[in-house]
């Protein structure tokens, strides 16, 4: 007597399963089907128990030993690439934020020369106001760039 074909829902029924277990197995082959899909789809027979891939036993312990060496030796690699993007990271932030605040400094500024024209300067003391204020704002961008590169 030939087995009965089942619905999915029928057979994880009458084995106490999911529909989904038995969607997996016979995408996995481990129960016969029709080849249909869908509604379509009829299985029968028993749930094959799956086959699980079995590494060799090894009977060389030297190897063994160099391959947890080299796992650990990538394991080690990894970190350091992550700790060097990290600090990669870690430097753009500074130096957005300080670029950052070094364009709110010049707009902050922006209006210190209007309100200089306001005082009735002579040209040759705006002049020599203006070389001073280009003096301290290099010096302050200096020291802004050598402190990032000690960070760095």
């Amino acid at each position: 007597m030939a087995a009965r074909w089942f619905t999915m829902a029928e057979y994880a029924r009458r084995n106490g399963i999911t529909r989904e277990a038995v969607r997996k197995a016979v995408a996995n082959g481990r129960i016969e089907h029709n080849g249909k899909t869908g509604r379509e789809c009829r299985v029968r027979g028993p749930l094959a128990e799956p086959v699980h891939a079995v590494a060799p036993a090894t009977s060389n312990p030297a190897a063994d030993t160099r391959l947890a060496e080299v796992k650990l030796a990538k394991l080690k690699a990894d970190v350091e690439l992550q700790r060097q993007r990290i600090a990669a990271n870690v430097n753009e932030s500074r130096r957005a934020y300080v670029e950052m605040i070094l364009e709110e400094y010049v707009q902050a500024f922006t209006p210190f020369k209007s309100r200089l024209v306001e005082l009735r300067l002579t040209a040759d003391q705006l002049s020599a106001l203006g070389s001073v204020v280009e003096e301290c704002l290099q010096s302050f961008l200096a020291r802004v760039q050598q402190r990032i590169d000690e960070e760095s």
